[in-house]
């Protein structure tokens, strides 16, 4: 399906179920995988979300006294058709513009958006101890779990972006997996992590990694983080996503080093094991993620679907035909499969 603007590299087929996703062409003038990308921080959503119809809920995780926090979008019992939950990438929480888009667009479909604010991150800064990383995946298990205790009859789907790809992605496969998620979706998910490190720091790319790394310092002042030695991390000494997770993640975690992280952290070493359908989108031209990872995964035989775009950036994918990013409507797409 190259003529559609995208390729299928996996033998597992959502389109066998009566899935139409949608063609991709990119909208001028975002061409390219910088421009795709970049539009991101530079573009709010159309019009604001009226903070009326949505309230924050608090869902323990870890010990007792820890919970993380989700923002909740209303939409009437007899409108809503399913819901999503939305996680955040690296330097994100609940108040990212693509995550922002992706509410207000699921708002519109009748499926009930809640955005996920990982450890530390936005109002979870207050709530709960240590630092999100990409392996982190008993976090997301606790939260699915306390949705479903809250609400076991909707159907319940699961979009994680960037860096909160790869952590769904990783809870799919694992031998809990994610029980009661009726289908989930990855978008731009770092699928090695070694690799995307070298990546982001190569000299034409550290415009982005000084960006993410601004927004992962700004994350750990929000949750006033401590070391394990109860100091506070020189953040001043941090140059690199590699010096990040080395210094941070590493010791944080007990990880035998950051090869350790990367090794049991990525989400490639999972993918194979999934049950629950899945579909995974990824752009040949994104910057920080290169193409090659995606044509060398060795997806297995599973309800896994991965598509390749021509372009569409790092989580940009704006193309004609809509002001939304095409994997919303791709993601609408495939949830719409299990509705009908």
């Amino acid at each position: 399906m190259v003529n559609a603007g995208f390729e299928i590299l996996t033998t597992g087929n959502i389109f066998a179920n009566g899935c139409e996703i949608p063609s991709f062409d990119p909208r001028p003038p975002w061409w390219g995988g910088d421009l795709q990308t970049i539009r991101n921080m530079l573009f709010s959503p159309e019009g604001p979300v009226d903070k009326t119809i949505s309230s924050h809920i608090h869902i323990p995780v870890g010990n007792e006294d820890e919970t993380l926090v989700v923002l909740k979008y209303h939409l009437h019992e007899e409108l809503c058709q399913a819901r999503v939950l939305l996680i955040h990438g690296m330097g994100g929480d609940e108040t990212s513009l693509y995550l922002r888009q992706a509410a207000r667009y699921f708002l519109t479909k009748q499926i009930q958006p809640i955005s996920l604010n990982l450890r530390c991150a936005g109002p979870s800064g207050k709530t709960t101890s240590g630092q999100y990383h990409a392996g982190l995946s008993e976090d997301i298990r606790q939260v699915v779990a306390g949705l479903l205790a809250e609400n076991n009859q909707t159907p319940l789907f699961i979009v994680g972006f960037s860096l909160g790809g790869n952590m769904i992605l990783k809870a799919l496969g694992e031998d809990q997996g994610l029980f009661g998620i009726v289908g989930a979706v990855a978008v731009s998910p770092p699928l090695k992590l070694s690799v995307t490190g070298e990546v982001l720091h190569r000299p034409r790319n550290r415009i982005y990694e000084h960006y993410l790394l601004k927004k992962m310092k700004r994350t750990c002042e929000n949750g006033s983080l401590r070391m394990l030695d109860g100091s506070a991390p020189d953040l001043d000494a941090i140059k690199s996503v590699y010096d990040y997770d080395s210094k941070i993640v590493t010791p944080l975690h007990g990880f035998d080093g950051v090869q350790d992280y990367y090794d049991q952290s990525s989400c490639c070493a999972f993918i194979q094991a999934i049950k629950t359908p899945t579909l995974v989108i990824h752009s040949a031209d994104d910057p920080w993620i290169p193409a090659t990872l995606f044509r060398q995964q060795d997806w297995g035989s599973g309800p896994v679907t991965a598509l390749l775009t021509r372009s569409g950036g790092h989580v940009g994918f704006h193309g004609k035909g809509s002001k939304f990013p095409w994997h919303l409507r791709a993601a609408e797409a495939f949830f719409k499969s299990f509705l009908s």
